[in-house]
């Protein structure tokens, strides 16, 4: 049999009652305060949004440029930099900083680009690492119509040459201290002075000859004792002490090594007491 419900509530009946309302009353009031604080934190972001965008205060107005090594020319890149002033922050790239410095800066590297706020941009520099050291033969000296020597100019203070893995040429006024234990290489026969941060030599003779050079020593048992580049005969000569290897820059490198195979095996190098020319196709020409 149902019991009947009595008129009156218990204690336990009562105080369940007022738990579920209030609980009820905290999860609608957490609901509210939710909405509200989303609401403000977009708020909050789209002002910030909107500071970022339009504000005259997030412009570059300063540029750092941060040295990686002392051949850096921090005035220089300055100067590049220029047109970048004024610029907004926010929407400045790599890319747009990169493009202002690779024409003027053949040896660059890698740019790296970092922004702080509100109006700084700090940019750090580095450049293609050296390949050889340069012993830039002067020619000799010229005779007028009248049979006067005509001096040719030397450059008044000392400076240490470099050639860049890219073939840049770089004039330095101290010695770069990890360029001790770089190949040397002589350069000769040029007709106008090569000045600093300009190419040189063809684009990828460095790695042509340090091909040539490993190529000598494992399957020609030869140790190359010094390098000379004839910039305008467009031709290297390694020595290996007692003779010297004439190589064109242009023509195919295993076609000449080829002609020196030959030769070896049909002449002998004990017949060459000077050089061995094998630039010419088809034959060898010693002396």
């Amino acid at each position: 049999m149902r019991r009947k419900h009595t008129k009156h509530a218990g204690p336990n009946v009562r105080f369940a009652r007022w738990y579920r309302r209030t609980e009820r009353s905290l999860r609608v009031a957490l609901l509210f305060l939710r909405r509200w604080f989303l609401w403000v934190i977009l708020a909050v972001a789209a002002l910030a949004f909107a500071i970022v965008l339009f504000s005259p205060l997030i412009r570059v107005r300063e540029i750092r440029v941060q040295r990686s090594e002392e051949r850096v020319d921090i005035e220089k890149i300055q100067t590049l930099l220029l047109p970048l002033f004024g610029r907004h922050l926010f929407f400045l790239s790599r890319f747009e900083v990169t493009n202002l410095m690779k024409d003027a800066v053949p040896d660059l590297d890698t740019v790296s680009v970092a922004k702080n706020y509100p109006s700084e941009l700090s940019v750090r520099v580095t450049l293609k690492p050296l390949g050889a050291r340069i012993q830039i033969e002067e020619p000799p000296p010229k005779k007028s119509s009248t049979g006067a020597i005509i001096a040719v100019p030397v450059p008044p203070k000392k400076r240490f040459d470099y050639l860049t893995v890219n073939t840049i040429y770089e004039s330095l006024p101290s010695e770069d201290p990890r360029g001790k234990d770089l190949p040397l290489i002589k350069v000769v026969d040029w007709s106008v002075r090569p000045v600093s941060g300009t190419p040189l030599l063809s684009e990828g003779l460095l790695d042509r000859m340090k091909a040539t050079e490993t190529t000598l020593k494992d399957q020609f048992g030869l140790q190359v004792t010094s390098r000379t580049v004839y910039i305008r005969a467009h031709e290297f000569h390694l020595s290996t002490g007692k003779i010297s290897l004439w190589f064109d820059i242009e023509s195919p490198l295993e076609e000449q090594l080829g002609r020196l195979r030959t030769f070896l095996k049909s002449v002998g190098i004990a017949q060459a007491k000077s050089y061995i020319d094998l630039r010419l196709a088809g034959r060898v020409v010693y002396r």
